[in-house]
């Protein structure tokens, strides 16, 4: 693992697990999000006889997908949440006396969203939000029971993840978020009564999200239109010794990025201590150094060339294995990506043979057989003389 702080990316949209209140929607920018939809309603009660009553609930607690470290890096996390708070209260009391009284409620939420590397302070999570009431006799109280409410209000935040907790986003599992709210009722009375009842209720529904903002990994690639060009191989074919045969040319690439969901594509790399040769690489050379290859964009490419030393008979091959790994330009959080291209090299070198005997031209060819035509009728004409 290694993390470092990224720039902004968009957002990508894992596996979703199964649950009927797990949904995507598009975003603004054509992306995806892991979106669950929460309602939930708590009630806590307070009566006059006691002191203040309060307690804690949890309103909603799904598991979202972790980052799938195959797809690249992570450079930024964010739980969204867009949400409506609703608070009630009820007040009763019962009175056999006369004379002015007053039966008061005093009732508040407090809410917090739990995830790894979310601040847990007070600024950044929701505000607190609270109601209050009386009802009884005397002034202009109305009289018990009532009903304050209910009165809504807008909860919404998007919280980023602090990098040192990002780690806890990627993987195969899930991570958690859980939204609880903690509600808090107090009754108080003046004058005579038999009875009273501060019944507070608090209503919170909405959807939280999990955003992931990444970088694609690096991929190199010994052809610019097919990420899966990782072997390439080069023939000299077979050459006179001692000859000076072309150069072969290649180019190693970095793939323009292909996940219309990442930002970015990551630089690449060339990894020296995880590339290795085998076979008669003495005979072949290189015009550069594959450690050249340094942040290399995407969709850019390094270029080489290769000689075959010819000065020895025989026929040659060597392979070079190649290992390359991401390079994180402003700084990410992730597994580093890896890969590897495999290039061969073949080549094979004869002896120079002797110069054949020279053929005649088809004119010598000619006088040559007009000649032994006028050899053999003179010979026969003498013959024939002596006999």
């Amino acid at each position: 693992m290694i993390f470092r702080v990224c720039g902004n990316g968009r957002l990508a949209t894992l596996a979703l697990l199964s649950g009927a209140a797990f949904f995507v929607i598009p975003a603004a920018n054509a992306t995806l999000i892991q979106t669950y939809a929460f309602s939930g309603s708590h009630t806590v009660s307070d009566t006059s006889s006691g002191g203040s009553a309060s307690q804690t609930f949890v309103y909603a607690a799904p598991s979202f997908s972790q980052f799938d470290s195959s797809l690249g890096v992570l450079t930024a996390v964010k739980v969204t949440l867009t949400s409506t708070r609703s608070q009630t209260t009820v007040l009763t009391g019962s009175s056999s006396s006369s004379g002015n009284k007053q039966n008061t409620g005093n009732n508040g939420t407090t809410s917090k969203i739990a995830a790894p590397g979310i601040h847990s302070g007070s600024s950044s999570q929701p505000s607190a939000i609270s109601q209050s009431g009386a009802c009884g006799k005397g002034g202009s109280l109305t009289a018990c029971p009532i009903t304050i409410g209910p009165a809504s209000s807008a909860t919404n935040k998007v919280f980023s993840v602090s990098g040192s907790s990002m780690g806890s986003y990627e993987g195969s599992g899930t991570v958690a978020v859980t939204l609880s709210s903690k509600l808090s009722a107090n009754n108080t009375t003046t004058g005579s009564w038999t009875s009273t009842q501060d019944q507070y209720k608090s209503d919170w529904s909405g959807n939280v999200g999990l955003e992931y903002s990444y970088d694609q990994h690096s991929d190199a690639s010994f052809n610019s239109a097919s990420t899966n060009a990782d072997l390439l191989t080069l023939n000299f074919g077979t050459v006179i010794q001692g000859s000076s045969p072309a150069a072969q040319l290649f180019d190693i690439y970095n793939m323009l990025k292909t996940d219309l969901n990442a930002d970015a594509r990551l630089a690449l790399n060339y990894d020296a201590a995880n590339s290795s040769s085998s076979g008669d690489v003495g005979v072949f050379s290189f015009n550069s150094p594959f450690s050249i290859i340094s942040a290399l964009s995407a969709g850019s490419p390094d270029s080489f060339s290769v000689t075959f030393n010819t000065s020895q008979l025989g026929t040659y091959s060597a392979i070079y294995n190649l290992a390359f790994y991401d390079a994180f330009d402003s700084g990410c959080f992730g597994t580093v990506g890896k890969n590897t291209l495999t290039l061969k090299i073949i080549g094979n070198v004869i002896e120079k043979t002797e110069n054949p005997p020279p053929v005649p031209e088809p004119g010598t060819l000619a006088l040559l057989s007009g000649g032994v035509l006028l050899l053999g009728g003179f010979r026969l004409r003498r013959r024939r003389n002596k006999s």
